[in-house]
């Protein structure tokens, strides 16, 4: 009798949970179905603060409003060779551009982003084999650092072998430009060139303690830069295809080089200060070099991070960079466990 108690109690149970499941299902199902019916709604980090957003598009323009009501452009897809971004969409103020807004686009050759605009995402443009000239608003603002992220304007032009200039529109507050270099305000960080600028031998002000990601990427008419002693941050492909750079210091005071930096240029000597290594360089930072590569590597004594040893540089025990002006015919890796 207890047996037979307990059987069907079990069963009941089964039964219980069947039904359990069955009406959880049924709710999942429904408010899916009522997702669906409703705006796309997504939160995201953005102008500094978390907004909930919802999404739309504009003629050749994908974009997305925060919770104060304003737009931010988050795609161009046109086929107009002179682009100017609208400043009022769905009446609502257009206040920001999202990361690659605008890229692979063949026939863009001038890009006017609209008074209005404080802030870019991210990089702004990128493999515009065309663009020629960008022009930036009195209102634009470079933001924040964070860590290794500007979150008021990270950057502005990735590839576009053809940019030839960048303007700033007159009464901006927060960026200025000299010899062709932008800066904020202050000139505290380096913020870009362009491939085309005229650069030659850079000496850099003394003011300058950031160096943007991209900030030189592919000028080929930089030689040399002098960095000054309070620089803590070389960003990400800094420098990357400046395929004539041949002479940079790396101060004492800095804590982070972004991986490819270096990439593709044409520094001969590497002298590396007893500071450089806590926060660490991250992987791929000198090499490939173009020419004949880094022909001497120097680290001062002390450095508790990197060291030379038979002519490669090590770092984390992994070889980062091996010299090419080292005569050694052969190399044992004993205690390094990665090759670069």
């Amino acid at each position: 009798m207890c047996i037979r108690d307990s059987y069907r109690h079990n069963q009941r149970m089964e039964d219980m949970k069947k039904q359990m499941i069955k009406k959880i299902t049924s709710i999942l199902i429904m408010l899916i179905m009522l997702i669906t019916l409703f705006p796309t709604r997504v939160t995201v980090q953005a102008d500094d603060e978390l907004a909930t957003v919802s999404t739309g598009k504009y003629n050749d323009y994908e974009y997305r409003v925060n919770d104060n009501n304003e737009v931010i452009i988050t795609k161009y897809s046109g086929t107009e060779t002179d682009v100017v971004t609208p400043k009022v969409i769905d009446n609502k103020p257009v206040v920001g551009i999202g990361v690659n807004a605008f890229v692979c686009l063949c026939n863009l050759q001038t890009l006017t982003i609209s008074e209005g605009v404080r802030f870019f995402e991210g990089i702004l443009t990128d493999e515009d084999d065309n663009l020629k000239q960008i022009n930036l608003p009195s209102t634009l603002s470079i933001g924040k650092i964070s860590g290794s992220f500007i979150t008021g304007c990270n950057g502005i032009s990735g590839y576009c072998p053809a940019l030839e200039d960048i303007f700033i529109a007159p009464g901006n507050p927060y960026l200025c430009k000299e010899n062709g270099i932008i800066y904020d305000k202050n000139k505290t960080m380096v913020i870009c060139s362009t491939p085309k600028t005229q650069l030659g031998s850079v000496v850099l002000p003394d003011t300058v303690n950031y160096i943007d990601d991209m900030a030189f990427n592919y000028n080929d008419t930089l030689t040399s830069i002098q960095i000054p002693d309070k620089v803590t941050y070389i960003g990400y492909w800094a420098f990357n295809n400046c395929t004539n750079l041949q002479y940079v210091n790396i101060p004492r005071s800095v804590k982070m080089i972004g991986q490819y930096a270096f990439h593709q240029t044409r520094i001969q000597s590497l002298y590396i200060p007893k500071e450089v290594g806590n926060v660490g360089i991250k992987g791929d930072v000198f090499s490939p070099c173009m020419g004949d590569g880094i022909k001497n590597i120097i680290v001062e004594n002390g450095n508790p991070y990197f060291k030379v040893v038979d002519g490669a540089l090590i770092y984390n025990n992994r070889i980062q960079l091996y010299a090419s002006g080292n005569e050694q015919t052969s190399y044992t890796t004993v205690s390094y466990t990665h090759l670069r």
